[in-house]
Parts: C-alpha cells; sequence; structure tokens
C-alpha cells in the first residue's frame, strides 16, 4: 500500500475492517456535500486498481496471519457498543451480538401443532443455567 496517499490507505483499512463503504470514506477524513456525490465519489475510489489491488491484499493477509480472532471480534464489538460517537443502529447491533457471545440470551423457534397445521413461534429468552435446565427437566419428567 507503498503508493497510496494517507486517506486512501486510510479508506483501505476500514474498508476492510468491515466498515461500509461510506463509513469507511468518512473515517478516512473525506468530505461530501451530499450523498449522492459521496456516492459518487465512493464509486470512483473502488474502482481505482491501486485500492482494488490494496483491498486485495490487506484481506489476504489477514487471513494468512489469521489478525481475526475471537478476541479481536468481540474488542472491536465491544469498542462499537460503547462507543458514544458509533451511530444508535451500529451499537445496538454490535450490544446483540456481544449479548449473544455471553449467552445472555438465545433465540429458538418452538413449533406447535397436530401434524396437519404447524404453528412457528420465534421465542427469545435469557439462556438458562445448567442447574436450571436440570430443574426444568426434571419437572417435566415429573409432569
Amino acid at each position: 500500500m507503498d503508493k497510496l496517499t494517507k486517506k486512501e490507505s486510510r479508506f483501505v483499512v476500514e474498508f476492510v475492517n468491515g466498515y461500509d463503504r461510506y463509513e469507511a470514506y468518512k473515517n478516512a477524513g473525506y468530505e461530501a456535500k451530499t450523498k449522492q456525490s459521496m456516492a459518487a465519489a465512493v464509486s470512483r475510489l473502488l474502482k481505482r486498481p491501486r485500492i482494488k489491488e490494496a483491498i486485495a491484499e490487506l484481506e489476504d493477509a489477514i487471513e494468512k496471519s489469521a489478525l481475526v480472532t475471537p478476541e479481536r471480534i468481540i474488542a472491536n464489538l465491544a469498542g462499537i457498543a460503547f462507543d458514544e460517537s458509533s451511530n444508535k443502529p451500529d451499537r445496538i447491533r454490535a450490544s446483540e451480538l456481544l449479548g449473544k457471545n455471553k449467552r445472555l440470551w438465545t433465540d429458538r423457534i418452538e413449533q406447535t401443532g397436530d401434524g396437519l397445521q404447524l404453528n412457528f413461534t420465534t421465542v427469545t429468552e435469557k439462556e438458562k443455567t445448567p442447574e436450571e435446565r436440570r430443574e426444568e427437566i426434571a419437572e417435566q419428567n415429573a409432569g
């Protein structure tokens, strides 16, 4: 990435780190007056051969050196979730993913019906401890 400008290098890093193209553009220090002008500028940037090459090289380097570790992903999510400057939808999604990782809740689908008609319900609940699960199973077996 030697032949890239500082902004281009920053854009490549932000883009490869998972920011959408517009967030990566803004985080790299670029500015645009309107969404249309930003979209056009981002499109031009992504079409540049040296940008494409730099993105591919960085993605390959990350894949080869295993820079993507569970710890790093969790740290990145925590950074987004607790960063007041991050936008609210990103913070909420990062918090949800952190909660799932810590098993604060699980999603499951319950299926009921008589064989002719099936009903599906999505249930989100706090995951039970092993002891709570054993008690629940014992109650079901007793009843």
